[in-house]
């Protein structure tokens, strides 16, 4: 795993000129402001207090309408946890997951709600709030995706190439490794927020029509450009409880 740290480490050197010069809304300090975790060595990123417009009012209607937020700081980690980060949970007793792509670089995916929580809980964080999520993907303009207003390009994000052949950029039909498309970097030097895979995050909502289910955010690697909008909601009801395209991230409130 030291490679992957030095990997990450890396990734964030190269994105601070990044994000520089193609965002329009950089951390307040100017810079990138990082941290790594003692337990399973992810690199997470600061995201100030502050206000910041949440929602669309051109999206679908659980989006509606666009409103102002205050959120303490936090921190998030920069990418989906991966594979090789989610062994070292699995080795002290966290449930395996059902499904695996080739390489400890790549999102662990089809973990349940329940498996997510557990392995914040044990790296010493917690899942995001979906206010959270959507904060440190857009910043505090109001842009549509991480990068800004324009539409969603494989340029951009891990996503459904637009070709009409079902398969994904660069990959076929499944997730990349973490960090493969540094020009999707959100405001505060976050990664894969729009595309690669939908994460979980710690909200529960309830219907009449659909019964329970938990909010995912970010799109995924089969997504088209309306669905990786930053503001975009989308819940997984029950009895679905995991997915090949479905991972997550975690978060820490500022003062931990």
């Amino acid at each position: 795993m030291k490679g992957k740290t030095g990997l990450l480490i890396l990734v964030v050197i190269i994105l601070m000129p990044i994000i520089s010069n193609c965002t329009s809304n950089p951390p307040i300090d100017g810079a990138i402001r990082t941290k790594l975790s003692r337990k399973d060595r992810m690199l997470m990123v600061y995201v100030p207090a502050g206000e910041f417009i949440m929602g669309s009012d051109d999206g679908d209607y659980d989006e509606a309408p666009a409103h102002t937020i205050l959120l303490d700081a936090f921190w998030i980690d920069q990418t989906e946890v991966t594979q090789g980060m989610y062994a070292k949970c699995t080795a002290e007793g966290c449930e395996e997951p059902t499904c695996s792509n080739d390489g400890e670089d790549y999102p662990v995916v089809c973990i349940t709600w329940e498996n997510a929580n557990a392995y914040c809980e044990w790296a010493g964080r917690r899942l995001l709030t979906e206010e959270e999520w959507e904060k440190a993907a857009r910043g505090t303009d109001g842009r549509i995706y991480p990068w800004g207003d324009e539409e969603a390009t494989c340029d951009y994000a891990i996503m459904d190439d637009l070709s009409g052949s079902g398969n994904s950029c660069g990959n076929g039909n499944s997730a990349m490794p973490v960090g493969s498309i540094p020009a999707g970097v959100s405001p505060y030097g976050v990664l894969d927020m729009a595309g690669n895979v939908w994460e979980w995050t710690s909200n529960y909502v309830y219907d009449a029509t659909n019964g329970p289910g938990n909010v995912l955010r970010g799109g995924g690697y089969f997504s088209i450009p309306s669905t990786l909008r930053s503001s975009k909601r989308e819940v997984l009801h029950l009895p679905i409880l995991q997915h090949d395209g479905l991972g997550f991230r975690c978060g820490l409130t500022a003062n931990n």
